[in-house]
């Protein structure tokens, strides 16, 4: 019997301050707790999670990964089909597939559910310490001591292209958030480069004075941060690759870090074994977490609520920075509920407590106590209310793979959370082209106007411009035939050029203002 169909998750419509608020204060990180944990024979080289709820937590130790429950920290499967020692897994964006290297100069593609080696690629020279794939799901990336980077199709297991400008071991990769050919490469030279994949050339190279163990590429793309060493620097883009802020708060070397979904919020780990939490807008201390070894690698889930660590002692520990109230209780509901019944024997008040808990199940006082009578938690069974989830239009409509009408629906709720769910649904799907294929003028217009009103905000941009590339992808030859179509996209056009401009304007205030304080210092 196959699964319900499961709704859509709608994030709730706010300002883009709402989601990140609570990171941003000291008191969330004096609340995360402890929720699994899981011990390994061997040190824990790479920690990831699943980017699809419940978010399981995939950790490399020895010859084999190992997909860890992030809730009860249970073992759920093994993949050891691995011949040396395997690094570095990463999840596909839908989370079905997970790809991971091995000493051995190989990579390999996993299928979760039948653990199946679907895709072996083989080319390198030397170990593959960082594989992952790309933001399209279409691509892996696999770095090797070799000192080169490989691009794979995961469709033909052909090679696409190689990156050869690294002089020594590739210890990290980064994909950029706003596009899907930005890739970023750290390696042992004390540097880190930045690609543009479809013609290979190197954009920028960031000296980072140590060796390069971690880079991450903010949401927007505008900015880049690279782990090693002793210190974690933040650069910018905009200003030609120019570093803005060194953070050197840890007291042994750094060794990975996450930044939240907004960029607002940046942890790194290190071998002192803490994990230190800065606010990227004013580079300050928001707060720290302990942890018992050295840390080798640090991740969080797509939610922002998990951090998972994978140490050198073996331990991968889950922390969250909500804890629900039974893990915050040490003793069962039910075994304080009889101490309390407990409490009147021997004091005169058996008779008192063998009257309240009414007639015995079976009897004839207890078919005839009334409809008044209410039930007791050792006695009756009380059924859940097993609801069957009310589904939306477009959910039925995605549920029937009326992708088109799918998209018109969630724009008809006129609420940008709903489409932008929509269209995040039809990129995994892998449909959304498709979808947009034999819309009428006046459908078309509608999205439009959508992208239109919120291509500004920070929280949609992302894949309002996706939606805008399939769009003019379909319809790029229609262009100039429509008046009213035309008129929405040279209103986007200009939307566009007032957001670079306001950006550029804030970047020579930002400049003005660093350059006074810096005087005023001196």
């Amino acid at each position: 019997m196959g699964e319900a169909f499961a709704p859509l998750l709608v994030p709730r419509p706010g300002s883009l301050s709402t989601p990140f608020r609570l990171h941003q204060e000291a008191s969330l990180w004096s609340s995360v707790g402890l929720v699994a944990s899981h011990h390994l024979l061997s040190p824990v080289t790479h920690v990831t999670f699943s980017p699809v709820a419940p978010y399981d937590v995939a950790a490399s130790s020895g010859f084999s990964v190992e997909l860890i429950g992030s809730r009860a920290g249970n073992r759920l499967r093994s993949l050891a089909r691995f011949r040396d020692t395997a690094y570095s897994p990463g999840y596909k964006p839908d989370g079905k597939l997970l790809v991971a290297g091995d000493s051995g100069g190989g990579a390999r593609v996993f299928d979760l559910g039948s653990r199946a080696v679907l895709r072996e690629f083989k080319g390198h020279k030397g170990p593959v310490r960082s594989a992952m794939f790309s933001s399209d799901g279409r691509r892996v990336m696999t770095g090797s001591d070799d000192s080169v980077v490989k691009a794979w199709d995961l469709a033909t297991s052909r090679l696409l292209l190689s990156l050869k400008d690294a002089n020594d071991y590739v210890r990290c990769q980064a994909h950029s958030p706003a596009s899907q050919h930005v890739w970023m490469v750290g390696s042992l030279d004390r540097k880190a480069r930045l690609y543009d994949l479809r013609s290979t050339n190197c954009l920028f190279t960031l000296d980072h004075g140590y060796q390069v163990d971690d880079v991450l590429i903010l949401p927007g793309g505008a900015r880049a941060i690279t782990i090693g060493g002793p210190e974690v620097k933040i650069w910018d883009f905009f200003s030609g690759g120019k570093m803005i802020h060194r953070l050197g708060s840890h007291a042994k070397a750094v060794t990975s870090g996450v930044a939240d979904v907004a960029g607002h919020c940046l942890a790194t780990a290190g071998l002192d074994g803490v994990v230190k939490v800065h606010d990227l807008d004013t580079f300050q201390a928001k707060g720290r977490m302990r942890f018992a070894s050295e840390i080798l690698s640090l991740a969080v889930s797509s939610d922002g609520v998990k951090y998972a660590a994978g140490m050198a002692d073996g331990t991968v520990e889950v922390r969250s920075t909500k804890t629900s109230s039974k893990h915050i209780s040490s003793v069962p509901q039910s075994t304080a509920r009889r101490q309390r019944e407990f409490e009147g024997y021997g004091r005169g008040f058996e008779k008192m407590r063998m009257e309240e808990k009414g007639p015995k199940p079976g009897s004839r006082r207890y078919f005839e106590r009334g409809t008044r009578a209410k039930p007791t938690e050792d006695q009756d069974f009380v059924m859940k209310d097993y609801r069957k989830a009310e589904l939306k239009d477009y959910d039925k409509s995605l549920q029937k793979f009326a992708h088109g009408d799918a998209i018109d629906q969630a724009v008809a709720t006129r609420s940008p959370s709903v489409v932008i769910s929509v269209v995040q649904e039809l990129l995994t799907r892998g449909v959304l082209t498709s979808a947009l294929a034999g819309h009428k003028q006046s459908s078309l217009d509608s999205i439009l106007g959508v992208i239109q009103r919120n291509i500004r905000k920070p929280l949609y941009t992302n894949r309002l411009a996706q939606l805008l590339n399939a769009i003019l992808d379909v319809y790029g030859a229609e262009l100039g035939k429509n008046i009213a179509v035309d008129r929405k996209l040279g209103a986007i056009l200009s939307a566009v050029r007032r957001e670079v401009n306001e950006c550029h304007d804030l970047m020579q205030l930002q400049g003005a203002a660093e350059a006074i304080l810096s005087s005023s210092g001196s």
